[in-house]
Order: C-alpha cells, then structure tokens, then sequence
C-alpha cells in the first residue's frame, strides 16, 4: 500500500483539473484513458481512489469538463476541481475596467460619452455604449465589488474553457444586459454604467458549471451553494424590481445572467443533460420575471400578474378604460377643477395617482449604478 502511495504521488503530482474516480470503475469504464493510470489502478485495491490529471491545454483539447460530466451521468462519481493559477485574460480585463472607471472618475465628460444612455443608443446610434458602459463605475466601491467578483469567478471559467469562450460568455453577457435595460426603457430617459451584466453572466455560468459548488456572499464571510444563490438572485431582483429604492439596474443583471446562462449551455451542452432540472428552473423563472418587465416597465404594481384576472376585476366597477390615458386625466383634472378634488372616486383617485407616480418616475434622470452585492 505505501509503495502504491508513493508511486501515485509521484505520477500525479501536476498542478492541473484532477479528475476523481473510483478504482473498479476506471477499470471497467475508462482503462484505455492511460496505462499508466490503469496499471496502478489494477494493483491497488478497489475501494481507493485514483486520480486522473490533466494540464491545463489537455484539458482544454480533450474537454476534460465533458468527460467529467459524462462519467458523472454513468454513475461514477467525478469532480473538478482548479488550480491555483493567474487568469491573464480576467486580469487584463480588470486593468481594462479599472482604468476606465478611474478616468471616469476624474472626468464626467469621458464618463457621459461612454455610459449606458437609452437617447444617445437610440437618436444617435452609438451603439458602442452597449459595451462601454460596463467599464465605467460609480465610485471605488463599486468598482472593487465588481471586480473582486470578475477576478472569483472569471478566473476558474477561462481556465477551463479558454480565453475565447471567456471572452464570449462574458461580452454575450454584457449584452445581452444592455438590450434588455435598452428594450425595456427604450421610452424613458435612463442612464447606467456598470460591469455588473457581464458579472452576473459568469456566476450563471459558474452555476451550471459547478451546482454543487459555493459562493462567498462578499463582504460576508458566509458561502451558499451556486444553485440556492441562483435562487434568491432571482427572488431579490424580484423584490427590488417592485420597490425600485435602491437605484439599480436590476433588469441589467438579469439579462446579463441569463444571457451568460445560455452561452454557456450552447457552448458547454454536456452541462445541461447533466443538470437539467437546475438549467430548467433558473430558465423558467428568468421567463417569468422578463413577463413582468414586458407588462410593468416602470415597475409599478400590479393589480394582476395575468391579463385575464385582470380584466375580471375590472369588470366588478365602472371605470373609463375605453378612452386613453390622456383622455382619462384630462377628464379627471377637469373634474378637480369644477369640483375640487373631494368630488372624485376611489377608482379616479387610484388613476391619478398611478399617472402621477409614472410621469415623476419618468422625469427623474436617474443614473443607477447596476451595483452587485455578492
């Protein structure tokens, strides 16, 4: 037994993915991997361990997440785990980030020439901006937040797919986090900036990747597992969508998400036969909250999530919903006028009032900072 330790060590000593897997099952499953490995492996005894080690362009050339997946699907069980090497592309991409935010700091003119703008993308087709904006931030911490979370979970995705599928993942993110935030206040003034699509668009990628992996909640020194964050990543956007209080682009981190989601379920499909009850869920409910946004933009509450019960309750009082909105508070502010604004209905109040929250949400120029807290 030492001598087989000895000999194991020496062979498997590579700092690489290492992929774990009983004995008996190399033997009946995968004895032509190497003969090395196989050669200790029949000399051992079945109840240990062997590990199978791949560098890092082996690992890349032979898929070895694949390999893990699939070996994980027939019932052997396999993990991944990475080594303790430096990113160059997540790296650089930090300086990139970092530098941009501390110019914008400095200088408002560079920040609004660069920043996520729904008037200037639209009226004056700078499309840049859809990219832009995720290298500027609001101030030091945000831009620490971000990108102590870039470095955590960028570094482990580039190691193990490659700079190109990186990059992808994290610019499709991006994105797909700007034509949202575009497409839903492609009405409303509004401005962002903020890495914080293409952030969330790697932990959804790191989600699928490793479900049974953890995440730090930072600054807190507390770790969830990758699917629950999943989870109440969602329930709080939710949450936050309804109250609107803390000035941040939410609807920007849940395209980024799910946008990195998918990119990586396309790149990386081995993922989603092995997970898919996970890959279904966080699907479903991003479908869910994306109906939200389409029927409530302003995020304003809902009598009815669904039309049909709406158009119920609607029935059970006489309101003027045949004319348009214009018409509806032109009529009401005469009302208010002639006979004071006692002399109207709990139906009428409830109109102006909803009118009057939607024009003041429209004329703030607000500017959220598509912060992330994890």
């Amino acid at each position: 037994m030492p001598i087989f330790l000895r000999a194991a060590s020496r062979i498997f000593r590579s700092r690489s993915v290492r992929l774990w897997m009983p004995c008996a099952e190399i033997l009946s499953r995968m004895g032509s991997i190497s003969p090395v490995i196989t050669r200790v492996c029949a000399e051992a005894p079945k109840s240990l361990t062997a590990k199978r080690v791949f560098t890092p362009a082996e690992a890349r050339q032979t898929t070895s997440i694949r390999l893990a997946l699939r070996l994980s699907a027939a019932g052997i069980q396999a993990s991944v785990t990475m080594p303790d090497s430096l990113a160059i592309c997540t790296l650089a991409l930090i300086v990139l980030t970092s530098g941009y935010s501390l110019i914008g700091f400095h200088d408002p003119n560079f920040r609004e020439k660069h920043l996520f703008s729904v008037r200037e993308i639209l009226v004056e087709k700078q499309y840049h901006r859809l990219f832009t904006s995720a290298l500027l931030h609001a101030d030091w911490s945000h831009l620490l937040l971000n990108m102590v979370s870039l470095f955590l979970f960028g570094r482990g995705i580039e190691w193990l797919l490659g700079v190109k599928q990186f990059l992808l993942i994290y610019l499709a993110a991006v994105l797909g986090g700007s034509v949202l935030s575009l497409w839903i206040h492609r009405h409303h003034e509004y401005k962002a900036y903020g890495a914080s699509g293409g952030v969330c668009g790697l932990i959804f990628s790191y989600v699928l990747l490793f479900p049974g992996g953890t995440i730090v909640l930072f600054p807190l020194p507390l770790l969830v597992p990758a699917w629950l964050y999943a989870i109440l990543f969602f329930v709080g956007s939710v949450l936050a969508l309804r109250r609107q209080a803390d000035h941040i682009g939410h609807d920007a981190h849940l395209g980024g998400a799910i946008i990195g989601l998918w990119t990586t379920a396309a790149l990386l499909p081995d993922a989603v036969r092995m997970h898919p009850k996970l890959f279904l869920t966080i699907s479903a409910l991003s479908l869910l909250l994306f109906v939200y946004l389409v029927k409530n933009p302003l995020f304003l509450p809902l009598s009815s999530f669904f039309p049909l019960a709406s158009r119920r309750a609607d029935k059970s009082e006489p309101t003027i919903s045949a004319r348009s909105e214009t018409v509806e508070l032109d009529a009401i502010l005469e009302k208010i006028s002639r006979r004071g604004i006692e002399s109207l209905s709990p139906a009428e109040k409830a109109l102006l009032n909803s009118a009057s929250e939607k024009y003041r949400r429209r004329s703030e120029a607000r500017e959220p900072k598509s912060k992330l807290i994890i």
